[in-house]
Order: structure tokens, then C-alpha cells, then sequence
């Protein structure tokens, strides 16, 4: 869910970006309002989407990812030894 917010000027908003965390799957749509230099009052909108991805690790280290991998991820398996750190 979410609030609106406070008007801003359009120059102030050239060249920012806005990072959006998504907690839940789902689409939501969201509006910004900016007031031009002559005062009129400009609103975009846009769509976003939440989707749900995971990184996977070969376990076996076989090539693919199947359905024991995925066993092993969804049971939070850490007790293997593919993973290697490295400090710099």
C-alpha cells in the first residue's frame, strides 16, 4: 500500500531515481504530481509489477538445477561444500 506524498517541483526531480522495494506479490499502480515553472500541474503514472525469484544453487554441481536442488534450497540446506568466499 501505498501514500501520497508531497508536491515538488519538476526541476527538482530532473534526473532522480526512485528505488521501489516491493514485500509482496502483486501489481500496483504508482502516481507522481509535479508542478511546472507556469505552475500547471503535471501527474505521471506508473505500473508495478512484484514478482517472486529466488537464486538456486547447484548443489551437485551436475550442469542443472532440478528437482533435488530445488528439495535442498526449499529446505534451507547449508551444509554443502560448493560455496567458496573470497576476501580481497
Amino acid at each position: 500500500m501505498f501514500t501520497t506524498g508531497a508536491l515538488f517541483s519538476y526541476g527538482s526531480l530532473l534526473g532522480k531515481v526512485l528505488y521501489i522495494e516491493g514485500l509482496t506479490n502483486g501489481t500496483q499502480n504508482i502516481s507522481c504530481e509535479y508542478i511546472l515553472e507556469d505552475t500547471t500541474l503535471f501527474t505521471e503514472t506508473v505500473k508495478v509489477s512484484v514478482i517472486d525469484v529466488s537464486l538456486v544453487p547447484n548443489y551437485d554441481r551436475d550442469g542443472d538445477i532440478d528437482n533435488d536442488d530445488l528439495f535442498r534450497y526449499s529446505t534451507n540446506d547449508v551444509q554443502c561444500s560448493c560455496y567458496m568466499f573470497y576476501l580481497s
